[in-house]
């Protein structure tokens, strides 16, 4: 029958006292399914003081089409221990077809530019190669379809 999944590998080579948060990915299509990407949602988890006003991302790359087709937002995420907030990452447009991958580069950083401490974010990965990532989660129309929430 027909199956949808998706899968992300993720790693950064930024310390974890970078002024900016690396969220780059990769993410393939497992099912046997194509997969319009408006319907997905990526998170990425962090902890932080600084307030979600105080924060911009930027796209530098994004391999289904032009980086404007890519959408981030910071939300609040009260009453976890592990994490305080997540970025969201969304698509205008886009198809993953089955055994395909996506690429996407981007950033995260305070307006001030001063440093994160990643140490404690959820979903850094400080290594030198892409791996299987469950702490950044992925959903298709709002279902959770890869990863482990914090």
């Amino acid at each position: 029958g027909s199956h949808m999944g998706l899968k992300i590998q993720y790693y950064s080579r930024k310390p974890h006292d970078s002024a900016g948060i690396d969220f780059s990915f990769r993410m393939f299509n497992t099912g046997n399914e194509a997969i319009d990407l408006k319907d997905v949602k990526v998170r990425y988890y962090f902890k932080e003081d600084v307030s979600i006003d105080e924060m911009n991302w930027a796209v530098y790359f994004y391999s289904l089409g032009s980086e404007k087709d890519v959408q981030c937002r910071f939300y609040e995420l009260p009453g976890k221990k592990e994490a305080n907030k997540y970025l969201e990452i969304t698509f205008k447009s886009g198809t993953l077809s089955p055994n395909d991958v996506m690429y996407i580069t981007g950033e995260f950083y305070k307006n001030d530019w001063t440093k994160f401490e990643q140490r404690d974010d959820y979903s850094y990965n400080p290594a030198d190669s892409y791996s299987d990532w469950k702490r950044m989660t992925a959903y298709i129309s709002n279902k959770l379809v890869w990863g482990i929430e914090p």
